[in-house]
């Protein structure tokens, strides 16, 4: 339970807790309160700050409960002996990994063997899998894409962006991995059995590993002859990149709309505004400052 808080905690991140604290005591938030939440959540003005706090906890814990539901359901039918007949253990294993996977905390209640034993259970490595992906495309892409109804032409830019990256990554990890597996090292445990197990523990394999993905991408658009770059907001930098082990492999553009960057890594351009002006464009654009 307190390992579950403190994911569910460090997932939130410290402005939400900071939010949280004031809206409990009734306190107004103070300008350099609101400056700070601003610049963690990456919006460009101060307006309905309790709302989108509300809509993130809304969103997390509608996720969350989802996931458990759907996880639980398949532990109950089909792994049943993991709760030893016991179906409040059951709701505890559900909720600890809908928790874990949707933070991208990759953290198991099931041993040393972690997930390895259910690598032929389709819907629980699905499930687990999109927990995973939204988890990690954040609160604000997740507004945008149901706020434009899965429209991906009306997406923001950046929503546009992290949608296609992590789609590209997905796919390009998947058959990386699987290709690896099945014809390089053919006697692998992905190789026994259903092929399209094969497949599925390639494509968890490939949503759970981010960081490794983005280095093999990089490495490929390298040696294409060009120079592959990394674009993502800084909470998203800071919270669901080991950006120190992909610095050297690719540029970091990073996203954050306001004055001040405030970010302690290595990075090449950042975009500070989606409000900026071009001779010739009609209405806002965004704009970047390439750095070195």
């Amino acid at each position: 339970v307190i390992i579950a808080i403190l994911i569910q905690i460090g997932g939130f991140g410290a402005a939400m807790v900071g939010v949280s604290i004031f809206i409990i005591f009734a306190r107004k938030l103070s300008f350099q309160q609101q400056n700070l939440i601003k610049e963690s959540w990456n919006i460009s003005n101060y307006k309905g700050l309790k709302r989108i706090f509300l809509l993130i906890v809304l969103t997390t814990f509608v996720f969350e409960l989802i996931g458990a539901t759907l996880l639980f359901l398949d532990f109950y039918f089909l792994h049943n002996e993991i709760g030893g007949g016991n179906n409040f253990a059951l709701v505890g294993y559900s909720v600890f990994t809908s928790i874990s996977a949707f933070n991208n905390a990759g953290f198991d209640l099931f041993g040393t063997t972690s997930l390895i034993s259910f690598q032929n259970d389709i819907w629980l490595n699905l499930i687990i899998a999109f927990l995973i992906i939204f988890g990690g495309l954040g609160y604000l892409v997740i507004f945008n894409i149901l706020s434009k109804k899965f429209n991906f032409k009306r997406f923001r830019f950046d929503a546009k962006v992290a949608v296609f990256m992590t789609f590209i990554l997905i796919v390009f990890g998947t058959l990386i991995i699987y290709g690896t597996e099945n014809l390089i090292t053919p006697n692998t445990s992905f190789t026994s059995g259903n092929k399209s197990v094969n497949f599925l523990g390639a494509f968890f394999l490939s949503v759970s590993t981010r960081t490794a993905v983005i280095n093999a991408f990089s490495q490929t658009i390298r040696s294409a002859g060009y120079t592959p770059m990394l674009y993502a907001s800084k909470s998203w930098l800071e919270n669901k990149i080991n950006t120190g082990s992909v610095y050297g492999y690719c540029n970091i553009w990073i996203a954050r709309y306001n004055d001040t960057l405030g970010y302690g890594s290595r990075y090449d351009m950042w975009q500070f505004t989606s409000s900026g002006s071009v001779n010739g464009i009609s209405g806002s654009v965004d704009i970047s400052a390439w750095i070195r």
